[in-house]
């Protein structure tokens, strides 16, 4: 039998000894956090598939009065002046809607499958802000309740953009609530695009940017308060100025905003 002998060493006086530290590994643990993020994950894929498979096989192919029909022409030419579609213009819709049509090969099909895809993404966002205030349990019912609402089903199939609106709307909504500050922020560039898809958003989604941005402004001081100006004005810029550049310039466009415009 082989006996080690254990090495003594005298420490001075007021010396300490401390354990050598090894390094962290660079392996990442996998924390237990990490598969309800993915739960939601794939519950919002669900419903949005279910969304769009009770939508897209219902889209209506034919023009229902002249509001769709203005739409449907506006693919081909964009003039608010015009009534391509009814001012103030819509834009970031029509240019959705131009993308599919390449798929599509018709205007009015690509304009109603056009509001029933983007119609039935925006259980999305609603599922995300039902699970900021409830469970996750809720946050189902609630997506699953928006699928099978006659009236949210019937806006989003037809060559309009009643139902398309919702998807950026209910986003605004979702980051404007954030407790993040970079989050928060994003929900003011996207109020601003919201209203190129549909300029009606203005009523809802006012009153609430009002209330948030004086809430931000108290909890993130004024440096908030510009950068959030500034991303607003630069999504409203997103769609203001091609619509005023389509129109042939501010002197054109101004009057069919007012209802003086040429039908």
């Amino acid at each position: 039998m082989v006996r080690i002998a254990r090495l003594r060493v005298a420490v001075p006086h007021g010396l300490s000894v401390r354990p050598r530290k090894h390094p962290p590994s660079r392996e990442k643990a996998v924390t237990p956090q990490a598969a309800p993020w993915r739960r939601d994950v794939l519950a919002c894929a669900t419903l949005a598939l279910i969304a769009l498979a009770s939508r897209v096989a219902y889209v209506v192919g034919t023009l229902e009065h002249w509001d769709t029909v203005n739409l449907a022409l506006a693919l081909d030419r964009f003039d608010p002046v015009h009534h391509q579609p009814h001012p103030p213009g819509q834009v970031l819709f029509v240019g959705v809607a131009r993308l599919l049509r390449t798929w599509t090969g018709d205007n009015v099909h690509a304009v109603s499958l056009t509001n029933a895809l983007l119609g039935s993404l925006a259980v999305i966002p609603l599922y995300g802000l039902a699970l900021r205030w409830t469970n996750r349990p809720t946050a189902w019912l609630a997506g699953l309740l928006f699928i099978v609402n006659p009236c949210l089903w019937l806006n989003s199939i037809r060559p309009l953009s009643d139902g398309a609106a919702l998807l950026p709307m209910l986003t605004a909504v979702v980051l404007l609530l954030s407790d993040r500050p970079h989050r928060a922020l994003m929900g003011y560039l996207v109020t601003a695009l919201a209203l190129g898809f549909r300029q009606q958003l203005l009523f809802p989604l006012g009153p609430f940017l009002a209330y948030m941005g004086f809430q931000h402004i108290r909890r993130y001081r004024w440096t908030f308060g510009l950068q959030a100006g500034a991303l607003f004005l630069l999504g409203t810029a997103v769609w203001v100025v091609p619509t005023v550049a389509a129109t042939g310039g501010i002197e054109s466009y101004w009057p069919s905003t007012s209802g003086n415009g040429r039908p």
